[in-house]
């Protein structure tokens, strides 16, 4: 029936359609939690199962455009779990080292309460590759083995260094 197209435009996705933005968010928040991570509620598993979920069509939240196309072409509701329901079921995404703020328990944030971030230079000397998302299906990087293999061979043979 009509129903046929809108169940294949949910089920496969058009490569087209697929933006990036989504988990480059999710890449800046890792990079803040790994920066200050007694800071949040939630630790980088989280973020990292979000990531894994935004194109596994398992959850309805984050597919289609918008709530409305959610709900009248696709059926999402009825036919996929809430990603945030199965988040919040999880002990494994909680932040056992999360440190509420002073003024969390007011309500209140005062002008010195409110401000996280460190100067730009330092939170960018300290951005690091998201190994678990990004390298995810391969081997882990390593700074070692680069470091060894340099000092093995005194940087000969190496692009860029004199034998």
């Amino acid at each position: 029936g009509g129903g046929s197209a809108a169940v294949a435009a949910v089920s496969v996705a058009d490569e087209s359609q697929l933006s990036p933005i989504f988990l480059q968010f999710l890449d800046c928040a890792r990079q803040i939690v790994h920066q200050y991570p007694d800071h949040f509620e939630f630790n980088e598993r989280y973020l990292l199962l979000l990531s894994e979920h935004v194109h596994s069509c398992r959850f309805g939240n984050l597919l289609c455009d918008t709530e409305r196309e959610r709900e009248l072409v696709a059926g999402v509701r009825q036919r996929t779990r809430c990603l945030w329901e199965y988040l919040d079921s999880r002990d494994d995404v909680v932040n056992g080292s999360y440190v509420p703020p002073p003024c969390a328990a007011s309500g209140a944030v005062s002008e010195e309460d409110g401000a996280l971030m460190m100067p730009l230079p330092s939170l960018l000397r300290n951005v690091t590759l998201w190994a678990d998302r990004h390298c995810m299906y391969g081997p882990k990087p390593t700074g070692r083995c680069l470091s060894t293999d340099l000092n093995a061979h005194g940087g000969a043979g190496w692009p860029g260094r004199a034998a």
